[in-house]
């Protein structure tokens, strides 16, 4: 019921629930980690882990310490010297495995939702597109328009004031000046950051640099955005301030130990 997981460029993490704990791992693998509580000491114990490769098409399930378990610890019981238990693909999971999946799937996605893949800094917003396609634009002025695929992909718009709704076709028409161009902004920059990521995409297949995260645009003078958002027409749209991706790695190794400036030539970005 959920497309294989990705976990490319999201960095390690733990998360513990009562009953499970999941891990995604330096080698980007995910693990899920099945408890039980000892009524004797009342100590946690894995008695059983499903091991998920990075791309989610491998699944490792295994039992350590032979069925007895282990005590829980901050890392996660590495495969048995005996080999795994048994070794799946994505599609000849057993359905009792199905949930283990799916939790580890929206473990993942609640991960790329937290890690930005394009951000472009406008002359009047931050624009940020997640490794799952939130994007958020937080004007420098004050507000901030939101898209979540957790909010079933509904638009947010929070004025300066603080006043939140969301944005709908037929309420568009009711928006005042200063929400319009805010509204504007948004739409171009969500087609800008599309088609850069479209466009980095297909340079990193083609060249097998990693582009992402990758960031365009500078820094504004707050009180240059502050004149343009009074001056600014709700149809208009600023373009690309520049061309230069500051990209860095969300998993260093010895041979990436500082960040790297990239400059590709990116046609007809913003037009």
């Amino acid at each position: 019921s959920v497309p294989p997981l990705c976990t490319d460029r999201l960095k390690p993490d733990r998360f513990e629930a009562v009953n499970y704990v999941m891990n995604i791992l330096p080698t980007g693998e995910v693990t899920v980690e099945v408890l039980k509580k000892r009524s004797s000491k009342k100590k946690k114990k894995v008695i059983q882990v499903c091991r998920i490769s990075s791309d989610g098409l491998r699944v490792l399930v295994y039992s350590p310490n032979e069925d007895k378990g282990v005590p829980l610890s901050d890392i996660p019981p590495p495969v048995p010297s005996r080999g795994a238990d048994a070794v799946y693909s994505y599609e000849t999971l057993p359905p009792r495995y199905h949930k283990q999946y799916i939790n580890a799937a929206r473990y993942v996605n609640f991960m790329q939702a937290k890690t930005p893949k394009v951000t472009y800094i406008s002359e009047l917003a931050r624009c940020v597109l997640t490794e799952n396609h939130d994007f958020d634009v937080i004007f420098h002025t004050g507000g901030k328009i939101l898209k979540k695929k957790a909010n079933d992909g509904v638009i947010k718009l929070i004025t300066p004031d603080g006043k939140s709704y969301d944005l709908k076709e037929n309420s568009l028409q009711h928006l005042s000046s200063s929400e319009k161009t805010m509204w504007e902004h948004f739409k171009q920059t969500y087609e800008d950051c599309l088609g850069l990521e479209k466009i980095l995409k297909q340079f990193s297949l083609s060249t097998g640099c990693q582009c992402f995260p990758v960031t365009f645009g500078n820094k504004p003078d707050i009180s240059r955005a502050l004149k343009d958002k009074e001056n600014t027409h709700a149809s208009s749209s600023p373009p690309m301030p520049s061309r230069c991706a500051h990209k860095t790695s969300s998993r260093p190794s010895s041979a990436q130990a500082h960040s790297k400036t990239v400059t590709i030539d990116i046609p007809h970005i913003g037009v």
